[in-house]
């Protein structure tokens, strides 16, 4: 799980949609981690996943955030 900044509500619909376009376009990238599920609320995001033991949990995380975050500044 990881939340926004200050809690803020800004994970309305269609930022909602976009974040889930771009989670699925990290895993192109990164053909080995598997979503099993992906809930967004309008404050945070859970994410389960199964990932390789060659990728530290950190890192996944790290990579995910990073990219996502970049994304939605940049359209949003």
């Amino acid at each position: 799980m990881w939340i926004t900044r200050y809690r803020r509500k800004i994970l309305v619909k269609g930022v909602r949609n976009y974040l889930k376009i771009k989670l699925q376009e990290i895993r192109k990238h990164y053909p080995e981690w598997e979503y099993i599920e992906i809930g967004i609320s309008s404050d945070h995001v859970h994410l389960h996943m199964i990932i390789p033991p060659k990728y530290a949990v950190s890192k996944v995380v790290e990579t995910i955030k990073k990219n996502t975050s970049r994304s939605l500044r940049e359209k949003f």
